[in-house]
């Protein structure tokens, strides 16, 4: 069978841009991790004091900031922030596709779920409207669950690792939630710092839980067709 192809077509081929699927993963780790550090470096350099006051105690009773404080309150780390999320929304619906792609329906339909609970505790923050931050917050580590197992059992690769990744998110999940009740209960001194580490550290993992799985989509090639 012959193929004759035309001169745009040669043009349109010549100029097919294909980008491995692992790269969309990297590039949501990247984009995720700076617009966290960055903000929580911007924070604690602008606003130290501001940031680690809570509703009950202040400096030097309280010394480190949270997530929501880091993130939400002032300029420009709030800024910042959010236009690095923005951009990392793009890598991370198209990890959704990808799922989707490879006949994860579940998985896909579940991170795609998860992600609308992020970006509303992300871009309404507790000092915007409190229940309904705490709400995006709750919903996001609630479907984390079934996100991490369908993850698991629909991806083979390194098993070992990405088990002991996702019980470290679900171990951390107990002193975070006993340092938030001798927070908000309690009201005991020092209680929201120590809260605060265990928080960026589910943070820190939750990327990077993300990041483990860039192998399973290498055999994905997102295209597209420049025609000039």
């Amino acid at each position: 069978m012959s193929l004759n192809l035309t001169l745009k077509d040669k043009v349109i081929i010549k100029n097919h841009i294909k980008i491995n699927g692992k790269y969309v993963i990297y590039l949501h780790t990247t984009l995720a991790l700076v617009s966290f550090i960055t903000a929580g470096i911007l924070a604690m350099h602008l606003h130290y004091y501001k940031v680690t006051k809570n509703a009950f105690h202040s400096y030097p009773n309280e010394w480190f900031p949270s997530v929501s404080a880091s993130i939400g309150d002032h300029f420009p780390e709030r800024n910042i922030f959010h236009i690095f999320i923005a951009l990392c929304s793009f890598p991370r619906f198209l990890i959704h596709i990808m799922q989707l792609s490879k006949g994860f329906e579940s998985l896909s339909i579940v991170g795609f779920i998860r992600t609308v609970f992020c970006g509303t505790f992300i871009y309404v923050t507790s000092s915007d409207h409190h229940d309904v931050h705490d709400i995006g917050m709750i919903g996001y580590i609630i479907l984390t669950i079934p996100y991490y197992i369908l993850n698991y059992k629909a991806n083979k690769a390194s098993f070992k690792l990405k088990k002991i990744m996702h019980s470290m998110f679900f171990i951390t999940l107990i002193p975070l939630i006993y340092w938030y009740i001798q927070h908000a209960v309690k009201r005991r001194a020092g209680a929201y710092s120590i809260y605060a580490y265990f928080e960026w550290s589910l943070i820190l993992q939750d990327v990077l839980n993300d990041h483990w799985y860039a192998n399973d989509y290498k055999d994905i090639a997102l295209g597209c067709m420049v025609d000039h």
